[in-house]
């Protein structure tokens, strides 16, 4: 099959545009994280056409025939969600089980059956949505852990559909995998699609590994598995950035405004950024304490530097995210009172979402850009600051635990778990010479320039269609 002649129907939990009431209308916003707005950065514009939820609990009838009028314009189909489905689906198996279960947080998995129930209900409603209105050449593409269990259902309504299922979060080993509610059914779920790819070849690994103890005949060294008399291509296709797209941002004139109207407030520091999701895998504690260790351990760095803690609120109605962000709200208030004064405080703190351009803004001010996640499936915002870049000045100091550490090799690595770690990497970034950080920031930059957003997207598209992947189409992940 022929990609050029076929509409890709994407299927993610969030479309790429958020409504929010605005009196008796709506107000529509980009939509903020990651996968949203990364795939969404490929597809608008095209004849293709996008599943997923509108950000909106709607009520009546006219409300979500307003929803999807206006996203008929723009091919996006939203799925509708119930506040109690959205409670069970969402915020219950989405995250409170699959989430910390499979980024190792056991201690944060709260399960109730009802959120199996609803996660099911959702499935198949997406899984039927799409195959009410999907053409004889269409290839469908579900993104995540959100929708594990839609290929199989779409495989038992379109038995002859090429079906694609990305996971963009890590994939856990056997032993942390069989611990979660309904793993098998999961693992069914996904086994309905044609191609399966994740994002690190450990992730990749820890799938064929898992059904392997299935006892689901599988060849690790081909990536191939036969299920269902089926022939089904497994991978490892990390995403990239739209590389343009930052770079761009990075040099735009609104964007030299915002640095020229703040950089004097920032010029006698050495500037470390940390822009993180409010959420446990991302490390905040511990990047917090690693600046106490630093500062206690360095005092000579008092005044000298300062971290530029960005927050954006996320899963505000999880206990756990409430839980954490006091903590790290204690921990600025603790090490601004006891090391900082009357002229320098060192963190700035803020907690909310801002828009690309202040984005930029912030990574072409910052000399270091701190990654601390405990786990995490890529981590694009690495990869945003690298391209930012303009003058290849700059360090990225970054946790080896990211997929993101399997792309950027030039990066200082750091093991998130030891606050030792951490503090000797921001150290050695903030010895680091101009003409180190240019030959390292470059290379980083090439990688992610070639293999980016549109890599990402047509590799594991001709996966999918069965066409052959040129050599250079393929990550560089064992180089």
């Amino acid at each position: 099959m022929e990609i050029d002649n076929s509409r890709i129907v994407i299927a993610t939990n969030r479309l790429p545009v958020t409504f929010k009431r605005a009196g008796d209308d709506f107000v529509v916003e980009s939509s903020v994280g990651g996968l949203a707005t990364g795939v969404g950065r490929i597809y608008p514009g095209t004849s293709n056409i996008w599943y997923g939820w509108a950000g909106i609990i709607a009520g009546s009838a006219a409300e979500k025939t307003a929803i999807r009028q206006r996203l008929s314009t723009i091919n996006q189909v939203p799925i509708f969600i119930g506040q109690s489905a959205y409670d069970g689906y969402y915020n219950g198996f989405c995250n409170k089980v699959l989430w910390p279960a499979f980024h190792g947080f056991q201690q944060h998995v709260k399960y109730e059956e009802h959120f199996w129930e609803s996660y099911v209900e959702l499935n198949e409603r997406f899984a039927y949505a799409i195959a009410e209105d999907t053409a004889e050449d269409d290839l469908i593409w579900i993104q995540d852990f959100h929708l594990m269990l839609v290929p199989g259902v779409l495989r038992q309504i379109l038995p002859d559909k090429q079906i694609g299922f990305f996971m963009h979060i890590p994939f856990p080993d056997w032993e942390q995998l069989t611990k979660v509610p309904y793993y098998k059914e999961l693992l069914q779920g996904m086994l309905g699609a044609d191609a399966i790819a994740f994002s690190t070849d450990l992730y990749t690994s820890n799938f064929m590994s898992s059904l392997k103890q299935m006892g689901v005949t599988e060849n690790a060294e081909a990536r191939i598995v036969t299920y269902d008399n089926r022939q089904i291509t497994v991978d490892t296709v990390p995403m990239g950035i739209d590389y343009d797209t930052y770079r761009s941002a990075a040099q735009s004139e609104a964007v030299e405004e915002r640095v020229a109207a703040v950089g004097d407030k920032y010029s006698q520091y050495k500037t470390i950024l940390s822009i993180d999701r409010l959420d446990y895998i991302k490390g905040l504690e511990e990047k917090l304490l690693a600046i106490r260790q630093l500062l206690q351990s360095n005092p000579e760095l008092l005044g000298q530097i300062k971290l530029l803690l960005v927050v954006v609120p996320s899963r505000q109605d999880i206990a756990a995210y409430q839980v954490l962000k006091q903590r790290v709200e204690s921990l600025v208030e603790e090490i601004n009172t006891v090391y900082g004064s009357e002229e320098w405080q060192p963190i700035e703190y803020t907690y909310q979402a801002y828009g690309l351009e202040d984005i930029s803004t912030f990574y072409r001010l910052s000399d270091i850009l701190l990654i601390t996640s405990l786990l995490d499936g890529m981590n694009l915002v690495s990869m945003e600051y690298v391209a930012s870049r303009l003058t290849a000045e700059g360090a990225l100091v970054l946790s080896s635990k990211t997929g993101a550490a399997t792309i950027l090799k030039e990066a200082i690595m750091i093991d998130p778990f030891d606050t030792e770690s951490i503090v000797s990497g921001i150290l050695e970034a903030l010895k680091m010479t101009k003409e180190d950080q240019q030959a390292n920031m470059k290379k980083m930059q090439e990688t992610i320039r070639q293999f980016d957003l549109h890599r990402w997207n047509s590799t594991f598209l001709s996966h999918l269609s069965e066409t052959e992947v040129a050599d250079d189409q393929i990550f560089p992940l064992n180089s």
